[in-house]
């Protein structure tokens, strides 16, 4: 099994959230117009991550209202991996943590509701990477887990209606890093699985965040144990969808309104790990990139998801092959 964290530190190797659509969720489709640059209308927007060779990037890829992902965008801010994004307010986004080549950093970069990527903020919270994210409430996200220079780690950084990273808040459930957070029921969120260095692997424990951003103690989450996975919504009835990831998993799960996980389902797709989600259209997703579970190297796929949780085939996307990238909701 690949250790994770011994990835992290190396130049050469690397290794998700997720985010609301409607007015509840805090994100709002008001209408598409031209959108940044004359590129077209915008549902959400992957950005950052990591290319085979370890080489860190700092572009973004815009994701059209029919789950079309856009070609390179110029990149703006510390090129990074391992970060989490998420939608604020209404129409944005953001990215914030992550891990440059020598360093592990809290930095944010917001998203506005053209798709402009902004420069680097300073952060506030604990340095480190693999964390969780998701939207809860109105306009709001949180990011929490995570590891660094401390492994296992378990506090969480709330992001208010602005886009202002909180500092560090409360130690709540287990310590982990590289699990999948996503939203459910319309104002609520569940972080689910992930990693315990040096110690047991890939787990299945679940933590609910209420509609306050008030993280819960450990529940049970489901089955199998899992790490590097990619979520977003689906449908209107606030459901998600999680997919894809390691240890070798070979299905994909749903959430329901009430934040219950699923039994796996088979698995339409190539396997890999750290690709990332975005929802679109409405009620449709779309899982992107990532990197093949045998070989770690990158690969350009996208993977629609229907208004029902169906995951369709794959097909080639625009864009550089990366991994551990962050997706979020945004748009006009």
């Amino acid at each position: 099994m690949r250790d994770i964290k011994t990835d992290l530190t190396s130049s050469k190797s690397s290794k998700k959230l997720y985010n609301r659509r409607g007015k509840s969720f805090g994100y709002q489709v008001l209408g598409f117009g031209a959108g940044a640059s004359g590129l077209g209308p915008l549902n959400g927007i992957f950005m950052f991550g990591s290319t085979y060779n370890s080489d860190m990037v700092n572009i973004s890829n815009r994701v059209s209202p029919t789950g079309v992902v856009s070609a390179d965008q110029s990149g703006v801010g510390t090129a990074r991996m391992m970060g989490i994004a998420t939608s604020y307010g209404t129409g944005l986004a953001l990215y914030a943590f992550g891990k440059t080549a020598p360093a592990y950093v809290s930095l944010s970069n917001k998203v506005d509701i053209t798709g402009i990527v902004a420069t680097d903020t300073s952060g506030v919270g604990t340095d480190r990477s693999q964390l969780m994210g998701s939207t809860y409430g109105t306009g709001t996200g949180i990011m929490a887990y995570g590891g660094g220079t401390s492994n296992n780690l378990n506090m969480s950084n709330l992001i208010n209606t602005s886009g202002v990273v909180a500092s560090d808040g409360p130690n709540v459930g287990t310590g982990r890093y590289a699990g999948i957070g996503a939203p459910y029921g319309g104002d609520k969120a569940l972080f689910y699985g992930g990693q315990i260095g040096g110690g047991p692997g890939a787990q299945t424990m679940k933590n609910l965040v209420n509609s306050s951003g008030v993280v819960a103690s450990d529940t049970a989450g489901g089955s199998p144990p899992q790490r590097e996975r990619a979520a977003c919504e689906y449908g209107t009835g606030g459901t998600a969808i999680i997919v894809y990831g390691a240890p070798s998993l070979s299905g994909s799960q749903l959430i329901n309104s009430s934040g219950v996980i699923a039994s796996q389902v088979t698995r339409v797709g190539v396997e890999r790990f750290y690709p990332s989600g975005v929802p679109y259209g409405g009620d449709k997703g779309v899982i992107a990139y990532g990197a093949n579970i045998s070989s770690g190297s990158g690969l350009n796929v996208t993977n629609l998801v229907n208004s029902s949780g169906v995951v369709g085939s794959d097909s080639t996307v625009a864009g550089t092959l990366r991994r551990g990238l962050g997706g979020a909701a945004c748009g006009e």
